[in-house]
């Protein structure tokens, strides 16, 4: 009886420590609640408008850490592999040597499309879409292409 209590004890433990909720505060900021306890602050939570905000690659790229949850407009310079989508300032000469992931999240076929057929080499767009994870760094999952 011992046994199968000190089981069942560990593992709802591993269960309740994988278990993660994301929560917006009432001073507006936005945390994600671990299963252990602890708590990571993800950043700030953004009007219910559902308005992108505008702004510029750059400071996107000094501030993405802090927006989750946020959706964004930017111009970019869109560069594809499949499912791997690179955003990059369209104002660097050679390339962005330091892009954002993106992944297609939202985006309707015909943009999927335009992604395969005329982003594989770079094209310039504007993007609308919200900060998430993407390959376990802060992304942008695309909602919209405008080309």
């Amino acid at each position: 009886m011992g046994r199968a209590l000190t089981l069942a004890l560990a593992l709802a433990s591993i269960g309740w420590a994988q278990t993660q909720e994301r929560v917006e505060t009432t001073d507006g900021r936005v945390l994600i609640l671990h299963g252990d306890g602890t708590y990571e602050e993800v950043g700030q939570a953004q009007p219910e408008s559902g308005d992108y905000q505008r702004m510029g690659i750059g400071d996107l790229k000094l501030d993405i850490r802090e927006m989750y949850g946020a959706q964004v407009e930017f111009r970019t310079e869109v560069v594809s592999f499949g499912e791997v989508i690179t955003l990059g300032d369209p104002s660097q000469r050679f390339g962005d040597s330091s892009p954002i992931f993106a992944t297609p999240g939202r985006l309707a076929r015909e943009d999927r499309h335009f992604l395969i057929e005329r982003c594989a080499n770079g094209c310039v767009v504007t993007v609308r879409g919200e900060i998430g994870r993407v390959f376990m760094e802060p992304g942008v999952i695309l909602h919209t292409l405008e080309h």
